[in-house]
């Protein structure tokens, strides 16, 4: 089973602690890398806890300023992910040399770090953490989305076809519609786990469906299916009421991610 959504957690972390950076006007940026994966297959709290417990300490030692964390792969087997978690902090005022020895005693009490003083307002730390990577292909032969409902609108009789054949293979019921018109009508009357919803289909598109579904009041999670990458045609999807958005033609893993993301707990 997956243990923890790691990309979940991550932006759960910077709306939680941006708006606590923001009391002290310092600005809080966080990067994880492209390479890392959705979901790890270990105690969310292995990984979260001592980044909360070091960025806490990091924001005592600093007044305005900014601080930039930074999650990298730093290298892979088989079955575990090395992670580099890198801490930059810049303070518009000099931190002094006693507070940069307390801070640094703090942190280490936390978790063993590489530490660096670079000036008299700025200094640096990085960690490493092993995590546990998931075999997609075996959660995915244990019908992980068993019984859940999922509500396709996909006009194109092949592509229906196969994320059908994905979603029931996996466990889901998948009710298939061929335009915005009926997933609307659907998505009113009955109730869905989520929704899978294409772009470009006749009579009502995509796009104008999930907006009247949101009016209506219905929050069930609406990934919209686009073959676009511009940039502001994926903005649209989000300013219309869509969750999220999945890149047709999709592969089995992605499709799969996107669903676990929304269906099993994290």
């Amino acid at each position: 089973m997956i243990s923890f959504g790691f990309r979940n957690t991550c932006r759960d972390f910077y709306d939680e602690f941006a708006q606590i950076a923001k009391k002290k006007e310092t600005k809080l940026i966080v990067y994880v890398d492209v390479q890392l994966p959705d979901f790890f297959h270990t105690r969310k709290e292995d990984f979260i806890s001592p980044l909360k417990a070091i960025y806490i300490i990091v924001l005592e030692g600093v007044i305005g300023g900014s601080v930039n964390v930074e999650i990298l792969l730093r290298n892979s087997s088989e079955d575990q992910m090395k992670l580099c978690v890198r801490i930059m902090a810049q303070s518009d005022k000099r931190i002094g040399e006693p507070a940069l020895k307390n801070l640094k005693k703090a942190i280490l009490n936390v978790r063993n770090v590489a530490f660096a003083e670079l000036s008299d307002n700025k200094f640096g730390l990085e960690y490493e953490i092993m995590l546990q990577m998931i075999d997609l292909k075996q959660v995915q032969r244990n019908r992980p989305f068993d019984r859940a409902k999922i509500l396709l609108a996909e006009d194109n009789e092949i592509n229906a076809m196969v994320f059908c054949s994905f979603l029931e293979g996996w466990g889901a019921n998948c009710t298939n519609v061929t335009n915005g018109n009926d997933a609307f009508a659907m998505a009113k009357t009955h109730s869905y786990d989520l929704i899978l919803m294409d772009i470009f289909m006749p009579q009502m598109n995509g796009k104008e469906a999930t907006e009247l579904i949101r009016n209506v009041g219905c929050d069930v999670p609406i990934v919209l299916l686009t073959g676009t990458t511009e940039e502001m045609d994926i903005i649209d999807c989000f300013n219309v009421g869509a969750n999220d958005c999945l890149l047709k033609p999709a592969s089995s893993d992605q499709l799969f991610q996107i669903l676990a993301k929304y269906l099993l707990p994290v």
